[in-house]
């Protein structure tokens, strides 16, 4: 079926959830974008709650289309693709996220990450179709999977995770599911397989094309009948990490207005520090809070200064477990954001390149009782780096940047056994 979706002309997507509830609501001026960006926002919505955008099988339909055609109750709207399209489109959770005509974005293809990014997400009449779906999306990979319903269902999803994972490790690009005050920000659908924690299944992968940049640096990689990821490196370092006081692992408690309170606040003193070389540090840290939001959908759950440092070194990670220590791997995940070149309607635009972003994925040690004392780890989110849009980095080059971050060697590889 990804042939049939690839290479028609548009797919038509029937949407009864999409009406207009009353004509004066699209009179709404957007402060963005205008009356037009209003519009597409209202429906943009009505989608994302419909039926039809929590199904595994329409995420196939929609990662392989170029474009789509939503028929609604009483309305209709085109989406086109951002990347093989020259036709403006409004930035919206089809095209934004990079999720139409995915297997040939611009960049050289979309990455695992982001079909998990809405899989974890979506509900299937059959378990076995939460795989089979997923497959669809990468054709070169399961050419020869076989859609067979008497196929156990656990030796189903390792096949499919195992396959995924030992190409790239993109897999391992996912932040917390967890918002400022602990509930979830989606339900989860995948979490009764059982599935190991190097899957991101308790996380939340990004919606970004994800890149693992080869470097000198970069350890090999296996996969074990056991679906115990191995990864062997002389290249890690420990971190001693502090829960971000607006976190859903802080010892304090907040609700949303005192978020929302805290977020105004952050701006005002933002501006007024404008020009200056001092920052607060409660200032620095929520910045960076706000910007691993920005990037990956997630929110800040810790941060990491190192010892004697000025704030503004301090990073966040963002994490599904609470720590106070944990390690970071030299696997350099490198993400790529939309830049947008606006068309005469405010709310409609082209490419027009690329931001780079870039983490690092977080395991952390514990003792598996099953096993004894033998030590296994689990992965457990990403730690922030910056990006280029922001000029975090003067260098671009993958060596210099794992270089700077891993530059003291254990005089022995270890293997971490992630499970």
């Amino acid at each position: 079926m990804h042939k049939v979706y690839n290479n028609a002309g548009y797919t038509v997507a029937i949407i009864p959830e999409v009406h207009i509830h009353d004509p004066k609501d699209f009179d709404i001026i957007n402060p963005a974008f205008g009356r037009i960006g209003a519009i597409t926002v209202a429906l943009i919505r009505m989608v994302g709650k419909s039926l039809w955008r929590k199904r595994s099988w329409t995420l196939e339909e929609t990662m392989s289309s170029k474009r789509i055609l939503v028929i609604g109750t009483d309305t209709h709207f085109w989406q086109h693709s951002f990347h093989t399209c020259d036709t403006p489109t409004t930035s919206d959770p089809f095209s934004l996220r990079m999720m139409l005509d995915f297997a040939n974005q611009q960049q050289g293809g979309g990455s695992v990450n982001q079909a998990l990014n809405q899989a974890h997400f979506r509900t299937s009449s059959k378990e076995h179709d939460k795989i089979f779906s997923l497959a669809n999306i990468f054709p070169d990979m399961f050419k020869n999977m076989e859609i067979n319903y008497e196929i156990d269902i656990k030796a189903t999803f390792h096949h499919f995770y195992r396959t995924i994972a030992t190409i790239g490790l993109s897999i391992l690009c996912f932040a917390s599911n967890l918002v400022y005050y602990g509930k979830e920000s989606r339900v989860n659908t995948m979490k009764n397989h059982n599935l190991p924690s190097w899957t991101g299944v308790s996380g939340y992968h990004l919606d970004r094309r994800v890149t693992t940049t080869t470097t000198w640096l970069q350890p090999q990689h296996s996969i074990c009948d056991d679906m115990l990821l191995h990864i062997s490196t002389k290249y890690y370092r420990t971190l001693s990490v502090v829960p971000y006081d607006w976190g859903c692992f802080s010892p304090l408690s907040h609700d949303k207005h005192q978020w929302n309170q805290q977020i105004y606040k952050f701006d005002k003193r933002w501006i007024a520090k404008s020009g200056s070389n001092t920052v607060e540090e409660d200032t620095a840290i929520i910045d960076w809070a706000i910007k691993m939001t920005n990037v990956s959908g997630g929110f800040a759950t810790h941060y990491y200064q190192p010892q004697d440092a000025p704030v503004m070194q301090a990073r966040p990670l963002s994490l599904t477990e609470n720590c106070d220590e944990c390690i970071i791997l030299p696997i350099l995940l490198k993400s790529y954001g939309l830049l947008f070149k606006v068309e005469e309607l405010p709310s409609l635009c082209l490419s027009d390149g690329y931001t780079y972003d870039y983490f690092l994925p977080v395991i952390k040690k514990y003792v598996d009782a099953a096993n004894g004392t033998k030590e296994r780890y689990k992965a457990i989110g990403i730690y922030y780096l910056g990006g280029t849009f922001h000029k975090e980095f003067i260098s671009d080059d993958p060596d210099e940047i794992l270089s700077s971050i891993f530059g003291d060697v254990h005089n022995e590889a270890k293997e971490f056994i992630i499970q």
